[in-house]
């Protein structure tokens, strides 16, 4: 339905055009090109953390999502909670964070004990020195 709608809204708007004074507004136009984009993202990482929950609840994980950690970051899922992730006492290698990440985020959570579990397709997408240490979802389930 949203493929649907975006559809719609984005055709009218390209039937607009995007011309100002007799001048086409490149400027415009990709400003209105990458909120479509960016919009689409959104959905999609929206729809996988929606998948990702699922599966939690189904296999009785402890989880909390997009709690709050330090320089108000947002990681999508922490486990075991943000209670724990808190808690000094909490052995930290036991928590695990589930955020979109760089080479030099990657080296922070390594250093930190902390671990990335991403599906294995995206695992492509990394350099080789960090796809032999993230996880998938099997490894996290122990499967």
């Amino acid at each position: 339905m949203f493929r649907i709608l975006e559809r719609y809204l984005v055709s009218e708007r390209l039937k607009e055009g995007f011309i100002v004074g007799g001048i086409v507004d490149v400027d415009t136009f990709m400003k209105f090109s990458l909120s479509v984009h960016n919009r689409r993202k959104s959905r999609m990482g929206l729809a996988l953390k929606n998948h990702i929950e699922a599966v939690l609840i189904a296999t009785n994980i402890s989880y909390t999502r997009t709690g709050i950690t330090e320089h108000k970051s947002k990681p999508d899922i922490i486990f075991p909670n943000i209670a724990s992730y808190r808690c000094n006492r909490f052995d930290e290698a036991n928590l695990t964070l589930q955020p979109s990440i760089s080479v030099n985020q990657t080296n922070k959570m390594i250093k930190k004990d902390l671990q990335l579990v991403i599906p294995m397709v995206l695992h492509q997408t990394y350099i080789s020195t960090q796809r032999s240490w993230l996880y998938t979802f099997d490894t996290l389930l122990g499967k």
